[in-house]
């Protein structure tokens, strides 16, 4: 009713009198109707996700991303069971953690729990990662550590004492010989010396 009538006019929070579901059906028709009615350019789109009701309802699940933060938040809550979506469903369960196919653990790497790593990508000897989300294709070198970080498509993070740390690095990126902690790095930046708290879209 709230979403219905914030199309139509100006809502307050309070019904009107006699106001029932009967109106609410006929105030959804003419916006419909009006909508058919406009030019192409002029047409309103709108788009819903409806969370079920009763014993359905566990089966929803809405997070609102909008910042870098949220995004981050909402990846973790899959990845921590806060949402009824399981990574199982695509990944292989590894203990507490989730392996796409064709991934590589190499001697010695851990992938700790409340973590994914995408299909296809290699986790090199002694290498780890906690409580991180990993794309596809990705190479993570020998000895590298990634923490509570989110890792996009066909990344490669190489080098000595390299760590990764509370940041989300974007498809593509390149890591050398470099910590990265509490920043985003955009798409195919190359990466060879520290950065802390920065926002980093090109090289």
């Amino acid at each position: 009713m709230l979403v219905k009538r914030q199309f139509s006019k100006k809502y307050d929070g309070k019904a009107e009198e006699g106001e029932g579901e009967e109106s609410a059906v006929d105030e959804t028709d003419r916006l419909i109707q009006d909508m058919m009615n406009k030019k192409p350019r002029d047409r309103t789109k709108c788009f819903a996700f409806v969370i079920g009701k009763g014993a359905q309802r566990q089966q929803g699940y809405i997070g609102r991303v909008q910042s870098l933060q949220t995004f981050a938040s909402v990846n973790r809550d899959v990845v921590e069971g806060r949402s009824p979506f399981s990574p199982s469903e695509q990944f292989v369960e590894n203990g507490k953690s989730y392996l796409g196919q064709g991934t590589i653990v190499e001697n010695k790497a851990q992938v700790a729990a409340q973590s994914v790593v995408g299909s296809g990508t290699t986790v090199g000897a002694g290498a780890m990662v906690m409580k991180s989300v990993i794309g596809r294709g990705c190479v993570i070198g020998p000895g590298v550590k990634v923490t509570n970080s989110i890792i996009m498509d066909n990344v490669k993070v190489e080098g000595t004492n390299v760590r990764i740390n509370n940041t989300i690095l974007c498809s593509n990126v390149e890591v050398t010989n470099a910590s990265v902690s509490q920043c985003v790095v955009g798409h195919s930046v190359k990466v060879s010396e520290n950065l802390s708290e920065q926002v980093v879209l090109e090289d």
